[in-house]
């Protein structure tokens, strides 16, 4: 029973048109017309409706405030670690210092199950081995700056062509004073020493023309002691 019809009961002069409404509405419509009647009553007085379970769910997943959903991230380096892991790291990095190349590849190559603090164990031991290897490698380029030169000039070759690279030629050779050759030779003993200490340090390029160039010294070194 809509407005109009409550209008209509009272230019009938109905005395109170919507009380005689609800009663017709009542007789007609059975005892459930007063019920709805009444609940949109308040829906029309301004109450909030009841949500729905679609809305329920959709307010229930809320996004976090902005101040939170940044606070992880702005917590973490380029490479996943936060700033108490990072100082964590930074604490290790002396103890990544005494240990040998064994221990800090065996911390770096884990296997089985990780923990996060074996992943922190892992990254202090990659970070000491980049550190030694970029050592080795500004100690040695003086040393292996001298060694290339003695090269030039040297014969190559193939061993599966049956020839092999003398490593120095044999006329700078015979020029060098015993002094000479046993200073270079110690010199690429010395390299040799310095890239046992880093992984990497030295390209496989460089480890032939250095193992090259010491045969050669040594087999020199040999025939002027005959």
């Amino acid at each position: 029973m809509g407005k109009a019809f409550v209008a209509k009961l009272a230019k009938e002069g109905a005395r109170d048109p919507e009380a005689l409404a609800a009663w017709i509405g009542r007789k007609k419509h059975g005892a459930s017309f007063g019920k709805k009647q009444g609940a949109e009553k308040k829906s029309g007085d301004g109450k909030k409706e009841a949500p729905s379970k679609g809305k329920t769910r959709a307010a229930s997943k809320k996004p976090p405030p902005a101040a939170a959903q940044g606070a992880d991230n702005s917590s973490r380096n380029g490479a996943g670690f936060t700033e108490q892991e990072e100082q964590t790291l930074t604490a290790a990095s002396s103890q990544a210092r005494r240990m040998d190349l064994g221990q800090l590849l065996t911390h770096r190559h884990k296997s089985g199950e990780r923990t996060r603090e074996d992943e922190l164990r892992a990254e202090a031991a990659s970070r000491e081995l980049e550190r030694r290897k970029t050592e080795a490698q500004q100690r040695m380029a003086p040393a292996m700056e001298s060694i290339r030169k003695l090269t030039s000039g040297s014969k190559s070759g193939s061993f599966m062509m049956g020839t092999s690279a003398e490593g120095v030629s044999s006329q700078r050779l015979r020029r060098m004073s015993d002094e000479d050759l046993a200073r270079n030779l110690q010199l690429a003993r010395a390299v040799g020493e310095v890239d046992a200490t880093a992984i990497g340090a030295m390209s496989s390029r460089d480890k032939t023309m250095l193992y090259d160039v010491m045969r050669a010294l040594h087999r020199e070194q040999r025939n002027r002691q005959r």
